[in-house]
């Protein structure tokens, strides 16, 4: 298969460059953090920069890396860390999305039902020539993007009209603010930024203005909803849009839901199979088209058999995304030791460090621990057995 260049097709422009990097910061995961984070106030901005100024200094460190080589266990672990992400996340979406499509739309149609079409869909779009996958996850986080900002523009002018002097400080702990490192996952490990056509500064325009962007939703939410309110809710972007826009907000919000999970799932099967392909060689992996048909039917399994329902859900999503993030982090750190560059090697270990100890911190706050380590011996048990085997299937 033909591959398409990024500068040709897809980084060529801020949209295409969007499309490929900010699926999971719009995506229905992320808003509900950053949603949940603005009750804090203006702490919650300052750890939107913070977290921003973190994952560019990897980007551009990972750039500047020399020597790209890792040990064949640290690439698995990462790709394990995605799978699982893809997995989880995906079946944790889909059914965000069908029950959004049932409470805001049309209440008789099936939650289940529609998340398995919103699959469908997007495993069509999997099958596709790799320009449309691109110009699908495009189109998809530029709509969402375009929601969220004509929402954000109307509720500042109607914040011009109120008594408001400055963002007041929460009085919860800071600590619920690590969250907001989620939003930037895989911005650092996407195989886009380290390709020779990629711009490093359209790279970097594009995270800062979805971040940017995402702060002034945090502005807007606090005022128009609430502390409390954004503390308590599942989905305090539904309830940020109805307090600007009304009804008609809630409709906007809704398809922008549906919208960012058809994105996100896409984006996420494709830097799944991008990394598989990238670890792999094609002989081992002849029939590479499979890839999002094996993703789709272990997703639809688990939403048949319940998954998504489980009392666990929330933290099998948060363990995935940490195990990757920490594999992520370990990479990081290990190219930044061995690469001769002094700048370098400072901020690659200083990111990483920092990843880790975040990292760390977020998974001792996870309610439901148990259920996380289980998840996280599986999954490291996982990357070791696939280390074996393609150490065993090289040497044959």
């Amino acid at each position: 298969m033909k591959r398409v260049t990024i500068k040709g097709h897809a980084m060529r422009s801020i949209a295409g460059s969007a499309g490929i990097l900010g699926f999971w910061m719009v995506a229905p995961e992320s808003l509900r953090v950053v949603g949940q984070a603005s009750g804090y106030g203006w702490q919650a901005l300052l750890f939107m920069m913070l977290f921003l100024v973190l994952v560019l200094s990897s980007v551009i460190s990972r750039r500047a890396i020399q020597n790209q080589s890792t040990p064949r266990f640290l690439q698995i672990m990462t790709l394990v860390g995605a799978l699982a992400t893809t997995l989880y996340g995906t079946t944790g979406m889909l059914v965000t999305a069908g029950f959004t499509f049932n409470e805001v739309f049309y209440y008789r149609f099936p939650n289940f039902g529609f998340a398995f079409l919103v699959l469908f869909g997007v495993v069509v779009v999997q099958l596709l020539t790799e320009r449309t996958r691109m110009y699908f996850q495009t189109m998809s986080v530029g709509l969402v993007i375009l929601v969220i900002l004509v929402i954000t523009i109307l509720g500042f002018m109607q914040l011009e009209t109120s008594s408001y002097s400055e963002l007041p400080v929460a009085t919860n702990s800071f600590m619920g603010l690590l969250p907001l490192i989620y939003i930037y996952l895989s911005l650092d490990e996407n195989p886009a930024i380290t390709e020779p056509e990629t711009e490093v500064k359209t790279v970097i325009g594009v995270i800062t203005g979805i971040a940017i962007l995402l702060s002034c939703w945090m502005i807007v939410s606090f005022y128009t909803v609430g502390s409390d309110r954004l503390f308590a809710s599942s989905i305090p972007y539904m309830n940020t849009a109805k307090s600007v826009l009304g009804q008609s907000g809630r409709l906007l919000m809704g398809g922008a839901v549906i919208i960012g999970v058809a994105g996100a799932v896409c984006g996420l099967f494709t830097l799944s199979r991008t990394k598989i392909q990238l670890i792999y060689p094609a002989s081992l992996i002849r029939y590479r088209f499979m890839i999002p048909l094996i993703l789709a039917l272990i997703i639809s399994v688990m939403l048949m058999v319940g998954v998504a329902g489980s009392q666990f859900i929330e933290t099998y999503i948060e363990t995935s995304i940490l195990f990757w993030l920490i594999s992520s982090a370990i990479v990081l750190i290990y190219q930044s030791i061995k690469d001769s560059l002094l700048f370098v090697r400072f901020v690659g270990l200083t990111s990483g460090l920092a990843y880790l100890t975040s990292s760390y911190i977020l998974f001792t706050r996870i309610d439901e621990y148990k259920p996380g380590l289980i998840l996280i011996g599986v999954l490291g048990s996982c990357a070791i057995i696939a280390t074996l085997l393609t150490r065993r299937y090289q040497t044959s």
